[in-house]
């Protein structure tokens, strides 16, 4: 019978423990099994998924938010500029308001900022797709933009939005920075509690 011990064997990558079989002994003393060292790196929400699985999600989801903006400006643009009423309300307040959408100026800009929030979103998911901490640190610094506007405009929707997709970012990017999310760890890391 072989020595039943474990021992842990550390690599450049990642700190592994040698195990045996059913009974702790290996086929043979010259082919011992290799099993990963226990997750090291956090979970979102608790357990949900990895923060570069959650990195891509939260990413993906704000792209989706982007675009149903981006599509409901060029519906309004469209139904105004035939001369319409986009919506057809009482409300003297949400009138006034849509009065003064009509002759903003700077609809472009929002435009603009939709477009490069979204391409900082693309970064992200990149990033965490390729392991890549300064691709991720673009997005986060999108989130971070956020954050501050929704500070500033006293926005608390916007701002625990803006908290909630910006931490998997800090997390990814600490756990890159420490070699715990690597391509070659990941599988060891890898969670999610549903088929994403």
């Amino acid at each position: 019978m072989t020595d039943t011990t474990t021992a842990p064997v550390t690599t450049s990558e990642q700190e592994y423990v040698l195990a045996g079989g059913k009974d702790g002994a290996t086929d043979s003393p010259n082919d011992p099994v290799v099993v990963p060292a226990k997750k090291q790196g956090h979970k979102c929400c608790g357990g949900c998924c990895d923060m570069r699985r959650a990195t891509m999600i939260v990413n993906f989801v704000n792209m989706g938010l982007i675009l149903l903006g981006l599509w409901y400006i060029v519906a309004y643009i469209s139904t105004s500029s035939r001369g319409g009423q986009p919506y057809q309300v009482d409300d003297d307040e949400v009138q006034e308001v849509y009065a003064e959408a009509d002759t903003f100026q700077g609809l472009g800009f929002v435009v603009a900022i939709m477009v490069i929030r979204f391409l900082c979103n693309g970064c992200g998911v990149y990033g965490a797709y390729i392991f890549h901490q300064h691709f991720v640190a673009v997005s986060l610094a999108g989130y971070i933009l956020e954050i501050l506007f929704a500070l500033i405009s006293f926005n608390v929707a916007g701002l625990l939005v803006g908290v909630f997709f910006a931490y998997p970012h800090v997390f990814l990017i600490q756990e890159i920075r420490a070699g715990i999310m690597t391509p070659e760890n990941y599988p060891n890391e890898e969670q999610s509690c549903c088929c994403v």
